[in-house]
């Protein structure tokens, strides 16, 4: 049996979808691994999961703030989050929450959508990282695009503002990420960690910084950011996986050092910036763009120009595949 199903028979009151996040957060593991839903139980592995929060409190309380759409129908939403807006209701931020918002926009049933307070957010994107995330209205559009999500058919661009100039144009990151043992909070590049894939292609390389666009090919909590931090191209900004103003602004001369200390981001300078995926009940084809905000934009008009700032869904939406690796040859084959 699959995990995720052995664990739904025997935890009460969690839906599958919730389980399914759960694993997919590093909060299963299975003979100390992280896995995925999809692992099949044997008899004798030793499966530990970290409890479930319940909610403090009932219902959400909705929060009457205009939610920033860039498509809706009956069945969907494509938000564009901004910068500092947190997703789900935690310590310190019970009542301010895409979620909270939501239940204003569409209304309580929405509430249950995905499992107990989760709003029908179909992914997720860290407070301070802006752009675009999926909201299902409906139990099924739901199920459909996580589905989706984990089958790697919604492809998802983000542009990224990296410390550092790239030897190649083009290339993929492939290296696991987990939880790093001495901060649960942070992820890190961890042997035992769960696999994760990210494609980037360089748009533009001035000042000993670059523009990239990357496509993400896995998930995991801070993938981006992880990834190029073990290139030794952090994202600006990124306190957590880069550098402080300070050290970040020692790289540059004293003249762009004197325009960019005034606009120097308080977050990690990455935008989701383009979602492409089948609609979940028609099958038609979206594309969807998020325009770059404006604390990106400055930074950008600093160090790169103006016309950086401008990208055409042609270039979101461009190829951004590295070439797969070649197989493994086998050992038992001559």
């Amino acid at each position: 049996m699959r995990l995720d199903h052995w664990l739904a028979t025997r935890i009460d009151g969690v839906s599958r979808s919730q389980i399914q996040r759960h694993i997919r957060d590093g909060k299963v593991t299975v003979g100390g691994c992280e896995t995925t839903p999809r692992h099949r139980v044997k008899e004798g592995e030793e499966i530990l999961v970290t409890p479930f929060e319940r909610p403090d409190s009932g219902k959400l309380e909705p929060l009457d703030w205009e939610i920033p759409i860039l498509f809706e129908d009956e069945h969907l939403i494509a938000v564009d989050k901004p910068v500092g807006l947190v997703v789900h209701p935690a310590p310190g931020h019970t009542n301010d929450t895409l979620a909270n918002a939501l239940l204003t926009h569409v209304g309580p049933e929405i509430e249950l959508i995905g499992g107990e307070r989760r709003c029908g957010i179909v992914h997720r994107l860290d407070r301070m990282t802006s752009g675009l995330m999926l909201v299902a209205k409906t139990e099924l559009a739901h199920e459909r695009l996580t589905h989706d999500l984990a089958e790697r058919m919604i492809d998802r661009r983000y542009l990224g503002l990296a410390l550092g100039t790239f030897k190649e144009a083009e290339g993929t990151i492939d290296k696991p990420i987990g939880r790093r043992l001495g901060d649960r909070k942070r992820m890190g590049i961890i042997r035992e960690g769960r696999p994760s894939r990210t494609s980037y292609k360089v748009l533009i390389e001035v000042h000993a910084t670059s523009l990239i666009l990357v496509r993400l090919h896995t998930g995991r909590t801070h993938q981006i950011r992880v990834h190029l931090q073990s290139i030794g191209r952090p994202v600006i900004g990124d306190l957590d996986y880069g550098y402080t103003k300070k050290q970040t602004l020692s790289r540059f001369n004293s003249e762009i050092r004197s325009k960019l200390g005034p606009v120097f981001p308080s977050r990690q300078l990455l935008h989701a910036a383009g979602l492409c995926f089948a609609h979940p009940v028609t099958g038609e084809q979206l594309r969807i763009l998020s325009p770059m905000p404006a604390d990106m934009k400055s930074v950008i008009e600093v160090l790169l120009g103006s016309a950086s700032t401008e990208q055409p869904a042609e270039v979101i939406f461009a190829p951004v595949d590295a070439a797969e690796p070649p197989p493994a040859p086998d050992p038992t084959q001559p």
